[in-house]
């Protein structure tokens, strides 16, 4: 994914010609905000002004939306598990049980001033920061439904939800959706695995590059944002029928 960063417009262009200028990861693209205004016209962006050194991120599940990169992480991963409860009630559930687990950590360190690298975290249940517990705690959910039919129209739109986020393809989606149908095969109950970060680490790896380049300003929000790489995943309970086998503790 590519990283607007918000500068001047002769910063924008003059950059190029200093030291380390080509250590800077190429998907990361420099621009005034007069710039950004008429090249992306029409796209949602954060609701508030662009300032030089905002960084902004297109957002990995929606169309012609940009947020900021210290809120990516916070921001899709919650209207991931939100969008998931939604798509489970489409699909005619009565309750989804998300339980969210970092499973894996990488902090950044600088090894020489011309590179930066992300080093694992001896990581454990008893050693986990209270940060990374509420940060588990935040993205999991429970939600139990009402009686929303599985009709043709609801089916369809669980499956242009899922389509949307990418996950209409997963083996275990592609289970659960054709076992859904409506006047088809009907399941009852369906557990789902799916790691939720590939994406945003991968544009954290790309920032990082203004770490080693040194030539733009980073805030202390997008140093914290990017200083940290988790592996989360979700474990995803869907319960068709009203047995109570979905422990609803998160």
């Amino acid at each position: 994914m590519k990283i607007i960063y918000i500068t001047t417009a002769e910063r924008a262009v003059n950059y190029r010609w200093e030291e380390k200028a080509n250590t800077i990861d190429k998907d990361i693209v420099f621009l005034s905000p007069n710039i950004v205004n008429k090249k992306y016209r029409g796209y949602k962006f954060p609701n508030e002004d662009f300032i030089e050194g905002m960084m902004l991120v297109m957002h990995p599940y929606k169309d012609n939306c940009f947020v900021k990169l210290d809120k990516l992480e916070e921001t899709s991963l919650n209207e991931l598990a939100d969008e998931l409860c939604t798509i489970s009630d489409y699909l005619g559930a009565k309750s989804i049980k998300i339980e969210s687990k970092i499973t894996e950590c990488q902090t950044l360190e600088r090894t020489t001033p011309f590179s930066v690298v992300y080093k694992p975290l001896d990581l454990n249940f008893d050693v986990k920061s209270n940060v990374m517990q509420e940060k588990e705690k935040q993205y999991s959910r429970y939600e139990r439904f009402g009686n929303n039919p599985l009709t043709t129209e609801n089916y369809q739109k669980a499956v242009d939800m899922a389509t949307e986020l990418g996950l209409y393809n997963h083996k275990n989606f592609k289970y659960l959706f054709k076992n859904r149908i409506p006047n088809g095969p009907q399941v009852e109950e369906r557990t789902i695995h799916i790691t939720t970060t590939e994406k945003l680490n991968e544009t954290k790896r790309i920032a990082a590059s203004l770490k080693i380049a040194n030539i733009f300003n980073i805030s202390e929000d997008y140093t914290k944002s990017i200083s940290t790489l988790n592996k989360i995943e979700f474990t995803i309970q869907m319960l068709f029928t009203d047995k109570e086998s979905v422990n609803k503790t998160v």
